[in-house]
């Protein structure tokens, strides 16, 4: 009686969440520190006023219906580009592993860093720019651009009205207290990369390791 009891409960608080509640979708594009923010947030998805859904790298703004809520972080988009070649270069470590694949391999057979990459995008030397095009086409978190997730400029602008708030990874805990503001969240007092930063301290690792690996993290 008492499951029967329970399961007839969540059901009845999800219909309430999912047709009375404005839902909130958080928009996860990658390299931004979206998953610091899911990671931090991942216990407080019925709130005051919104239903806050999490998505993985795939959704897209128009994958969200219309009139519902969104939220994003973004970040400068050569930052963005390092951070992203730099992640799949370490496979995701220390936080994840991700094997490269076949095409990502021969990618980093040929561009060891962010800059080698970045310079061989010059037609000048055509046998060079097109394996850096290659490259910039099958290198995860390299090969995707903002346009994957807002189609365009005028589709963007034809939901602005849909965008409750947008954070900068540069900014990236200012932003999370602004955003907890609106959210009206009181439970979280920081991100999850605070816990992460006294984590390692309580392993006696050295500062500078310290602050590396927390930079690593935030860039996830």
């Amino acid at each position: 009686m008492k499951f029967y009891y329970k399961r007839t409960k969540r059901i009845i608080k999800n219909f309430i969440w999912n047709n009375f509640v404005t839902q909130l979708h958080f928009l996860h594009i990658g390299k931004t520190g979206g998953t610091v923010i899911k990671n931090t947030l991942k216990n407080q998805t019925y709130l005051k006023r919104y239903h806050l859904i999490f998505h993985s790298h795939d959704t897209r703004i128009s994958d969200i219906k219309e009139g519902q809520k969104i939220l994003f972080f973004m970040r400068d988009p050569i930052s963005r580009f390092v951070s992203g070649f730099n992640f799949r270069y370490r496979k995701g470590q220390p936080l994840v592993y991700h094997e490269w694949s076949e095409v990502e391999r021969s990618a980093f057979e040929h561009f060891r860093t962010p800059n080698q990459l970045g310079k061989a995008l010059n037609p000048k030397d055509r046998k060079r720019y097109e394996l850096a095009v290659f490259a910039m086409r099958n290198i995860t978190h390299v090969s995707s651009s903002y346009n994957y997730w807002f189609e365009s400029l005028e589709y963007l602008e034809n939901r602005i009205d849909d965008i409750l708030f947008v954070g900068f990874q540069e900014s990236l805990n200012d932003d999370f207290h602004l955003l907890k503001q609106e959210l009206n969240i009181k439970k979280v007092s920081y991100l999850e990369s605070a816990v992460f930063l006294k984590q390692m301290m309580q392993m006696h690792l050295s500062l500078e390791r310290v602050w590396s690996l927390t930079q690593l993290q935030l860039c996830c």
